[in-house]
């Protein structure tokens, strides 16, 4: 069997089943019994793009074994899925289709969802899958001034707000390789990469862009600290220095993870203090539950909230 490029650029050359793929796929069916037969061809020529290559190997793969491999990421199961409709392997389809209902998303997966074919076994349910993972992740962002600065007509902010366009407009103000920060309001989004997360250990800190509440700056800070040589990840907020001489008043800080299998956030830390403290607020997890304990880490990052309530005093 050759495989092909689009435009040709290279032709690999596959010895295949022919059997095991004309029962699993209606195209390789009418391929093998009539198409080649009536043009006296000894060998079948399937034209892809480089682009699909990666997904129709999965996909000869699965219709070898009937498995897909477990930690397919999204993207490619919807590439799988699609080379699946095109090559008519009805049992793939299916099993991609619920793997990408029942595994996490990522927001390029949800997108392409959205562009899978009516015609695709459970694509109604995948798309609704997707549209409430972009929901979900978006929600806070339209729930800023955004929106409304930007389109004050209402008609129009909500055509706006409902198309597939949303996912493309930039929603993170970069503010080092390592730390990423959303919206700057006193709710306040970070992640951090799972290398970066890594690279801490054995003593390594990670140091956020200054953030802003009721005109005082914060900062996030991520370290690896040693108690009694066990080693533990923190995750600390602190104010800046030079806003420790302003009016004094309580502080309310909580800080949550987001979690599988729910991707909400989840409060890991609470604490009431006052203006006036001059170490770090935060929480530890120990190094090796953290490493090891894969529902903190989503994308391949870690989803960090920080919420900052300031009551300055009468």
């Amino acid at each position: 069997m050759a495989l092909m490029g689009t435009p040709v650029l290279r032709v690999n050359t596959i010895h295949i089943s022919s059997a095991i793929l004309a029962a699993q796929s209606t195209f390789f069916l009418k391929l093998f019994s009539n198409g080649m037969k009536e043009s006296d061809q000894r060998h079948a020529t399937v034209t892809i793009a480089d682009s699909e290559e990666k997904a129709f190997i999965e996909l000869l793969r699965f219709m070898y074994s009937g498995k897909l491999t477990p930690t397919t990421e999204p993207t490619l199961l919807v590439d799988i899925l699609m080379a699946a409709d095109k090559f008519e392997v009805v049992s793939c389809m299916k099993l991609c289709g619920q793997r990408l209902i029942d595994q996490p998303m990522t927001p390029e997966s949800a997108v392409r969802c959205l562009d899978i074919p009516r015609s695709i076994s459970m694509a109604s349910a995948v798309k609704e899958v997707a549209k409430t993972f972009l929901a979900e992740r978006y929600k806070e962002f339209l729930s800023t001034k955004w929106a409304c600065l930007q389109y004050p007509n209402s008609e129009q902010r909500h055509k706006i707000l409902s198309s597939r366009l949303l996912p493309l407009v930039p929603r993170t103000l970069s503010m080092t390789d390592a730390v990423l920060i959303d919206h700057p309001s006193c709710i306040i989004n970070f992640t951090i990469k799972r290398e970066k997360c890594l690279g801490l250990f054995p003593s390594g800190v990670l140091r956020s862009q200054p953030f802003h509440c009721a005109g005082r700056g914060f900062c996030l800070l991520a370290d690896c600290k040693m108690i009694e040589q066990v080693p533990f990840f923190a995750i600390l907020v602190k104010m800046l220095e030079e806003d420790r001489g302003a009016a004094s008043g309580a502080i309310d800080y909580i800080i949550g993870f987001k979690t599988r299998p729910s991707l909400k956030f989840s409060t890991k830390h609470c604490r009431a203090t006052t203006s006036n403290i001059r170490r770090g607020v935060g929480c530890m997890i120990p190094w090796s539950k953290f490493i090891a304990d894969d529902s903190h880490f989503i994308d391949g990052k870690v989803h960090l909230r920080v919420q900052v309530k300031i009551t300055p005093e009468p």
